[in-house]
């Protein structure tokens, strides 16, 4: 079997499944993470973690007593990351018909050292036409992901600074309004505001116009 490559088999039991029979979810998830796992420490030769699950979808119902083939290999290599494309094969013991697929998905895993850093993997020797298609369509989903994750980054970052700005701005309303009315008093004085920044300026208006006055 090709260094990149592992294949898990297993006879799903009662302990998989629920009262009418069918296999959870979470325990092909497993197999499936487990099978990743091996692929990739096999060929990295390292411990490593799942980063990511990509594309996963489920396309056949897993029984009881139905046997499930495993099936990851490393598609394509980063520095020190690798996707494991993971296929299941389902097959019913009691039939000839062979085993379908049932289910498929991408695993990232990420390669650690001894200290539990993210080390460097081997590069990908690519023998094949298909090899070759695989690894730049993992490519492409490697960018894609960076990109998402580049655009949620700068999305939180351009939320929080307008954040920011506005309980800055809200609290200098507060302040105005107070000494509006002849009074001064420190935001510190409005605990109710501070613990909630978010909610409409003009409840904590009121609130301060009225502890002004009691001053």
């Amino acid at each position: 079997m090709p260094q990149t490559k592992v294949v898990l088999s297993e006879v799903m039991m009662p302990s998989h499944t629920n009262p009418s029979g069918n296999v959870h979810g979470g325990n092909i998830m497993k197999i499936m993470d487990s099978t990743a796992y091996a692929a990739a420490r096999k060929y990295s030769r390292s411990n490593v973690v799942t980063a990511r699950v990509d594309e996963s979808e489920f396309l056949l119902p897993i029984m009881i007593g139905d046997l499930v083939t495993c099936t990851a290999e490393i598609i394509f290599v980063g520095k020190t990351s690798m996707e494991v494309a993971v296929t299941v094969d389902v097959e019913v013991l009691e039939q000839e018909t062979g085993p379908q697929r049932a289910l498929s998905a991408y695993f990232t895993m990420v390669a650690l050292d001894r200290n539990g850093r993210p080390m460097s993997v081997p590069r990908l020797k690519l023998e094949t036409e298909e090899a070759k298609l695989a690894f730049e369509a993992g490519r492409m989903r490697y960018e894609q992901y960076r990109e998402r994750k580049r655009q949620r980054k700068s999305t939180t970052s351009d939320i929080n600074k307008l954040s920011e700005e506005k309980k800055r701005e809200d609290k200098k309303m507060i302040k105005v309004g107070i000494i509006g009315c002849g009074k001064i008093a420190q935001v510190r004085h409005i605990p109710e505001y501070l613990s909630n920044p978010n909610a409409e300026i003009a409840g904590y208006y009121d609130l301060t116009l009225a502890r002004a006055q009691e001053m």
